[in-house]
């Protein structure tokens, strides 16, 4: 199973997307403008009146990270959020990990930008729940950290 995520999801294990064939992501990550083009911004215009908004959106970051990763795995658990009720996924462990950048592979450099810019709202997020979410939130950098490519 393949996730398409952004870099914060890829720390914290967790998004509101479920999981795709593979070859429909890496076609996705190569051919979605959103995912191409860094500058773009999410398009709510035109939405369908029967849609709804991701689950999640209490804690979504609504910004273009410029990078996607795509996150392989063989488990993930869906629950109900704490703050909601939405359903959200937790991610399994990764099989495989590709990031992504302007249709291609990302470099180190656009993939560290990209969480440092994000981890901020991540952390103000965190601060907001209190010392153990602040804990929980530097855990999984740490091991987060651990798959961005060194080169």
């Amino acid at each position: 199973m393949c996730f398409v995520i952004g870099p914060m999801c890829a720390l914290n294990r967790n998004t509101a997307e479920p999981p795709c064939h593979r070859e429909c992501a890496e076609f996705a990550v190569m051919t979605c403008p959103f995912m191409r083009f860094p500058n773009r911004k999410r398009d709510g215009e035109d939405l369908p009146e029967e849609g709804r908004k991701p689950g999640g959106d209490e804690a979504m970051i609504m910004r273009n990270p410029g990078v996607t990763c795509l996150w392989i795995t063989k488990s993930y658990r869906p629950y109900r959020s704490n703050i909601n009720g939405d359903v959200l996924i937790e991610i399994g462990d990764p099989v495989e990990v590709m990031w992504w950048a302007h249709g291609r592979s990302a470099t180190r450099e656009e993939i560290m930008a990209s969480i440092n810019s994000g981890l901020p709202l991540l952390r103000a997020m965190a601060e907001k729940e209190g010392p153990k979410a602040v804990e929980e939130l530097n855990f999984v950098t740490e091991r987060g950290l651990k798959l961005v490519p060194a080169v």
